[in-house]
């Protein structure tokens, strides 16, 4: 039997050589195969979009308020949204969420493609620091890693603030950040008392302290208004605690701080009146009692003076003043408020020390302790005539206290000589 593969004869076509070029299609071919492939694989897996998120936040607000902001995307993944430090995220406008009221929301799968317009809520704490809060996002995850984010900051700004006096009743006025709903509250500051408001169907409570506005389908918009009674003794400083919520199913939402500011009256300048100013002169002026009034020249504080029961208060520079052209400002200062400055131009002028007058002929007196002169004592002279009678003698009075006295000497020395003369003839009478 003849070995069948031993004798067939070789088919051209099926035994041919291996041509390298058919070869090479061969390979090309399960490239393309592979490549196409993967490009399907990666069609499948979810894509991020070129565009980055839109946001239009509101970029403002007060401690304890709320805001809206909203955003646009074509993004794809799960929507990670964190709110600011000292923040918290309310409600994000779309379904699959998480949670709410929280530091960060997150909504959605990896494969959601984001086409919508969406708004999320977003309140501020209360006890949140006045400045810019960092760290807040608009985020998309693909299998835990973020594969797009855009950074969004939130500035707090000062609770609203108008001024007021003790006793005085005023109108406050407080804006709503963007349309709110429910109930609008507001609470009185602190040494005050709601006395009525500017919404309709308000309920004040009876201890004043606060007052309810409107239901919980109520839209609020605009700038809203709250009467409020100041405590006839209500000291100087800030009056806190003021506060326009929301409240939404029994929930407070939100609040708007606001305070009232009570500032001392000017002080004013009453002396010196015409301006002009020795250098150790004293200022003066009013100012309400219980504050401490602040002394500058130039700009340049020199001291502070304290008001007292009647408003007056008054102040003398340690130091003279400088002659000349100079500027005074005061401002009074209680509760750590200021007043608004008074200003008053002023001339200094130093004052010249007189001169007596000099009297010709008189000799000056010995120096006394001071530099002045003692006046030189009174001179009185006696001129005896040459005959020795006292009738021919000439007084020259000069002074009031020793004329007497020199006149009586004059006379016991003419009564002394003619003593003599007469004891000196009696003598010589008895020898002869």
């Amino acid at each position: 039997m003849r070995d069948r593969n031993h004798d067939r004869t070789p088919n051209p076509i099926l035994e041919a050589p291996a041509d390298p070029a058919r070869r090479g299609s061969g390979r090309s071919a399960w490239a393309i195969a592979a490549a196409t492939a993967l490009s399907l694989l990666v069609l499948a897996a979810p894509q991020s979009a070129s565009a980055a998120a839109v946001i239009d936040p509101i970029s403002d607000g007060r401690a304890g308020e709320g805001l809206v902001m909203s955003f646009s995307t074509g993004e794809t993944g799960t929507l990670v949204v964190t709110a600011p430090e000292h923040a918290t995220i309310g409600i994000v406008t779309t379904g699959g969420c998480d949670t709410r009221s929280a530091a960060q929301v997150r909504c959605g799968t990896d494969s959601k493609v984001w086409t919508s317009e969406l708004m999320a809520t977003m309140r501020i704490d209360p006890d949140a620091p006045v400045g810019t809060l960092a760290g807040g996002s608009v985020a998309f995850e693909v299998g835990g890693t973020v594969v797009a984010s855009t950074p969004f900051t939130l500035d707090v700004l000062p609770p609203h603030r108008t001024q007021a006096e003790a006793g005085q009743t005023l109108t406050m006025e407080v804006p709503v950040n963007g349309g709110v709903s429910g109930v609008m509250r507001f609470t009185a500051p602190e040494q005050t008392l709601i006395v009525g408001t500017g919404a309709p169907n308000c309920v004040v409570a009876p201890d004043g302290s606060t007052a309810d506005c409107g239901t919980n389908g109520s839209i609020w918009e605009g700038v809203q208004t709250v009467d409020l009674a100041v405590d006839d003794a209500a000291g100087y400083g800030t009056l806190r605690g003021g506060t326009m919520g929301f409240v939404q199913g029994g929930q407070l939402v939100s609040t708007t701080p606001f305070e009232l500011e009570l500032t001392p009256a000017v002080a004013t300048i009453t002396a010196p009146i015409d301006g002009v100013l020795a250098p150790d002169a004293t200022l003066s002026g009013t100012a309400p009692v219980g504050t401490e009034v602040e002394i500058e020249v130039d700009g340049l504080p020199i001291g502070t003076a304290d008001a007292t029961i009647d408003d007056t208060w008054a102040f003398q520079p340690t130091e003279s003043l400088a002659e000349g052209t100079h500027t005074v400002t005061v401002r009074a200062r209680a509760g750590g408020l200021v007043s608004p400055a008074t200003d008053l131009v002023v001339t200094v002028v130093a004052l010249v020390e007189p001169v007596a007058p000099e009297v010709p002929g008189v000799p000056e007196g010995p120096a006394l302790p001071g530099g002045q002169q003692a006046e030189p004592a009174p001179a009185t002279t006696v001129d005896v005539g040459s005959s020795g009678r006292a009738g021919d003698a000439t007084l020259a009075r000069t002074g009031a206290d020793t004329a007497p006295f020199a006149l009586a000497i004059a006379l016991l020395v003419g009564g002394a000589v003619v003593g003599a003369v007469g004891v000196t003839r009696a003598r010589v009478k008895r020898l002869g």
